[in-house]
């Protein structure tokens, strides 16, 4: 006999729930979902850029970051929520359209400053593409493009995706390198 499975979020049942039902050739199995079904974390993209950067501000020979130098950064967005209508946690189209939009426009083959960096104003003379810690959108207040001042700026825009009721920027994924990375977990 043939069995189909039968989820559904059943809010007049308790939790627990897998009945079996035999009577038919066909067996249907039916799996009911706690009254508040739980929330579930989806990872979204594993995005990558290619923007310069550097690190003036760790000068003294103890840095390679001091030079001006180039990664090819990767980015995974957590979103953690109730599963919707449709059966999903978030249409990961729609947010992933959006998040490459602004990673690729603000960070993608351009030059990542910080405002106090005397390469600025020779870079923008020369019409490069140029994000600037400190100033630009989402930056404010995040001096220098660190792997740590580069997830914050992707949290911060992640924070202002539009997302259904109930789901929340959880945690992302920053890789710098191959043996660099930083994960954020919302606290």
């Amino acid at each position: 006999a043939k069995a189909h499975v039968k989820a559904s979020w059943d809010q007049s049942r308790e939790p627990a729930g897998v009945s079996s039902s035999s009577t038919s050739p066909t067996a249907i199995t039916e799996i009911n979902v706690p009254r508040n079904p739980p929330t579930f974390t989806t990872q979204i993209g594993n995005h990558h850029f290619h923007p310069a950067h550097r690190l003036p501000h760790l000068a003294g020979g103890y840095s390679k970051c001091f030079n001006l130098h180039g990664h090819t950064w990767g980015v995974t967005l957590g979103i953690t929520g109730p599963i919707q209508d449709d059966m999903t946690v978030v249409e990961f189209g729609s947010i992933k359209k959006g998040f490459r939009h602004f990673v690729d426009e603000a960070f993608d083959h351009g030059t990542l400053l910080g405002e106090d960096d005397p390469l600025l104003p020779v870079l923008e003379e020369f019409g490069q593409k140029v994000f600037v810690f400190g100033r630009d959108a989402h930056a404010d207040g995040i001096p220098w493009p660190s792997v740590e001042g580069v997830t914050a700026v992707l949290v911060r825009f992640a924070h202002s995706l539009l997302l259904p009721e109930g789901c929340h920027v959880t945690g992302m994924h920053v890789t710098e390198t191959v043996s660099n990375a930083i994960q954020w977990r919302k606290p």
